[in-house]
């Protein structure tokens, strides 16, 4: 059996390749901290407000597998938003329809509401993690830096 010696540690990178000395990278993870953060808050919230509503437990279910289900599709086509309108657009519209539509989950606990508003937010997820992931790629290869 082989033995590692660990008493030299790893070498460290030097400063152009730390991730945080990235020109435009910490505007990318605030930007990332941001939009998924309010997401992450109401993740566990919507259920339990579909079922406190009385929309049942099939519905509270639902509406979180609605978001991931039109998560999986959107990214089908993210790929050509991004080659025909670009990255900022693409990035803006995927912020708005991710945080734009939460309020509605206010209106009530119908159906069409809960479910559209989730599919809509779904759609809005995916292009910000898209488009967030491909421009760190961009970011941290100089040479595809133009966004």
């Amino acid at each position: 059996m082989a033995t590692q010696d660990v008493s030299d540690p790893a070498p460290q990178p030097a400063a152009e390749e730390k991730i945080l000395s990235t020109p435009g990278m910490i505007p990318a993870f605030v930007l990332v901290l941001l939009a998924f953060g309010g997401w992450a808050l109401l993740l566990p919230v919507i259920p339990l407000h579909v079922v406190r509503s009385g929309g049942g437990d099939v519905l509270a279910g639902a509406a979180t597998g609605v978001f991931m289900g039109v998560t999986v599709l959107t990214q089908v086509f993210t790929p050509k938003f991004m080659r025909r309108f670009g990255y900022r657009l693409v990035l803006g519209a995927g912020a708005v329809l991710l945080s734009g539509p939460a309020a509605l989950y206010l209106l009530g606990a119908n159906a069409p509401v809960i479910l559209g508003v989730s599919g809509v937010r779904g759609a809005g997820g995916d292009l910000l993690t898209w488009t967030v992931e491909r421009a760190e790629t961009r970011l941290r290869c100089p040479g595809r830096r133009k966004l």
